[in-house]
């Protein structure tokens, strides 16, 4: 793919937006976020210059040039981010938790104001502490559930879970960017299609699949509610009628990943893994 055109107005468009979130989210200084951002663009270049040339109208054009400006700045940055961040934004829940707290029991519970300001403080703050309260516990939560280090494993076992279902044959494809219609041998995602935005989420899948080569075989797993995607066992009816082969949609809500509770306090209710072979 050639640099001028498309990937370098994004560039343009992107990179003080990189740059921002790297200060913003990440916690680096402005000057490391500038070194990092003059790093990454040669190797955004790179890569770029290592894509083959897209189909005309693929749709996934964007995104894949969007992953390289992401690539090139996550390889050049001195600390990646992993789970573990997760344990500073629990601490700042907690310390603001911890902030509304105080000002509560100061304002809200002694006599340094009173009438009606009193009131207003009590309840401000009260709701600020039950509020931080419940955040904290749940980011908690989370991140037991999810992290490598802890007893549940939520990850490891969905990823294990999705891997079963997927075989990559000698010779078989299960990367290439930038490709044409039935390159690929797998197809596997884990929560993505639900980010993106789109009011046809399975035209999204059929063309995801149109990278599919014959006998290839695909294991999405998202949050398929009807609000998201519509009616999936018509679209699964549909992918049978078109020829595909052991289409199953199956619910990982009911033990298979998680439990229907933990569906719910997650926020992943919905959740099941779309499965078949081209």
């Amino acid at each position: 793919m050639k640099y001028i055109g498309m990937p370098l107005g994004m560039w343009f468009l992107f990179k003080k937006s990189f740059c921002d979130n790297l200060v913003l989210v990440l916690g680096m200084t402005r000057a490391e976020a500038k070194l990092v951002t003059k790093q990454a663009k040669p190797e955004y270049k790179r890569i770029i210059s290592k894509l083959p040339a897209f189909e005309k109208g693929d749709r996934f054009k964007m995104n894949i040039v969007n992953c390289a400006m992401f690539s090139a700045f996550y390889l050049h940055m001195p600390e990646k981010p992993d789970i573990e961040l997760l344990k500073g934004m629990i601490y700042t829940a907690l310390a603001i938790t911890a902030l509304f707290l105080v000002l509560f029991i100061v304002f809200g519970l002694t006599d340094l104001v009173s009438g009606a300001l009193k009131t207003v403080l009590f309840i401000v703050f009260l709701a600020g502490t039950v509020v931080g309260a419940c955040v904290s516990f749940w980011m908690i939560m989370l991140y037991r559930a999810f992290s490598y280090n802890g007893k549940r494993k939520m990850s490891k076992q969905i990823i294990d879970g999705i891997a079963e279902y997927v075989t990559i044959p000698d010779g078989g494809k299960g990367l290439d960017v930038g490709c044409g219609s039935g390159a690929l041998s797998i197809v596997m995602s884990n929560y993505v299609y639900h980010n993106i935005l789109s009011n046809d989420r399975q035209a999204i899948l059929l063309e995801t699949l149109r990278t599919l080569k014959k006998g290839g075989t695909f294991a999405i797993h998202d949050i398929f509610s009807k609000s998201r995607y519509g009616d999936m066992q018509a679209f699964v009816k549909k992918l049978k009628d078109m020829g595909y082969e052991k289409v199953e949609l199956i619910d990982t809500t009911n033990g298979k990943f998680m439990s229907k509770t933990e569906s719910i306090w997650m926020e992943l209710s919905g959740s099941a893994l779309l499965v078949g072979r081209k």
